[in-house]
């Protein structure tokens, strides 16, 4: 990614504006880096992205990148992928956004009004989807409304009224959209956008469940065991299924326990 920053200090709420070339990396036999595909270059946008510094952007890693550059730098940052696993949603809100090419339908070019009138529609149009079986589609429906709100917060400072209310309304669309995500197995996803959930509503329910769900799913046992456990204390009527969840979690540290010291008896067998 190569960014050219125009601020010259960072404290809270500096506007900075860049531009950047998000591309794949590989590592040949001799762990060099190969330079891959380019995803995204936005000198094809309408004008450099903008973000709010200390304003907690979707893909956190970008700031960090950012103020850890000088004034009109031109650098370059090999980010590793478990820290790019909303880059999807993120770049399709900026493509929304800024993109030169979008047709005249795109959400981009409505009004702040237009887009949040939008929102029930393409809630209703999310939940038919999946009551119909179609994850995937439904997912797409949701990360559109996502990507709407998440254009309406560029505009506003962290902490203001209007900002935690779009933060509010973004909730609902988080969830449905990470309950499509788990059924589609895409686990990491559902862990990122439950965590956004959980980080404005610490005792919500579904998040705290589908999130524990996530981590059983990738082999995280300990935050597994916590997110259930929280969930049945939220919502007691949660207790037998929670207990469940968590009598396989023991199920499964088990089996790996055996597994491993199987391992370790064979690679450390006894001396004859």
């Amino acid at each position: 990614m190569t960014l050219l920053t125009n601020a010259s200090e960072f404290p809270a709420d500096t506007k900075v504006r860049f531009h950047f070339v998000a591309q794949l990396i590989t590592r040949n036999p001799d762990e060099e880096i190969v330079l891959g595909k380019v995803i995204d270059d936005n000198r094809n946008y309408t004008q450099p992205i903008e973000i709010l510094i200390g304003k907690k952007f979707k893909l956190e890693v970008w700031e960090t990148m950012v103020q850890a550059m000088a004034v009109n730098e031109v650098a370059e940052f090999y980010v590793d992928k478990t820290l790019c696993l909303t880059y999807t949603l993120v770049a399709k809100t900026l493509r929304d956004a800024y993109s030169k090419d979008k047709p005249k339908t795109q959400t981009w070019q409505m009004d702040e009004n237009e887009r949040i009138n939008a929102l029930p529609r393409l809630r209703l149009e999310g939940n038919e989807l999946y009551q119909e079986k179609k994850n995937s589609d439904a997912s797409k429906i949701y990360a559109q409304a996502i990507g709407i709100i998440e254009q309406l917060q560029l505009k506003e400072k962290p902490g203001e009224q209007e900002c935690q209310a779009l933060a509010d309304m973004k909730i609902p669309f988080l969830l449905n959209y990470s309950q499509c995500q788990l059924l589609m197995g895409n686990h990491y996803e559902v862990i990122e956008q439950c965590s956004q959930v959980l980080f404005q509503q610490p005792n919500n329910v579904k998040a705290n469940f589908r999130r524990g769900m996530a981590h059983l799913n990738t082999w995280n046992p300990t935050e597994a065991k916590n997110d259930f456990e929280k969930a049945a204390l939220i919502d007691p009527s949660l207790a037998k299924t929670v207990q469940q969840q968590l009598s396989e979690l023991e199920e499964m540290i088990k089996e790996k326990n055996k597994s491993d010291k199987a391992r370790l008896s064979q690679a450390f067998g006894s001396k004859t």
